[in-house]
């Protein structure tokens, strides 16, 4: 048997992707922040990599 879907999940799930986030929105607010944010998320994105082998 398939399993059926419920239309409004589907609708909220849309929903929410659709809106900004909201750390986005300060960092498009405030660029040095956004900047600094971006920065520290690329090299703790590199450090797990590292931790992982």
């Amino acid at each position: 048997m398939r399993k059926k879907t419920n239309a409004k999940q589907r609708e909220v799930t849309q929903q929410r992707s659709a809106k900004p986030d909201e750390l986005v929105m300060v960092c498009e607010n405030n660029e040095p922040f956004g900047r600094r944010f971006v920065e520290t998320f690329k090299t703790v994105k590199s450090l797990q990599g590292k931790a992982n082998e």
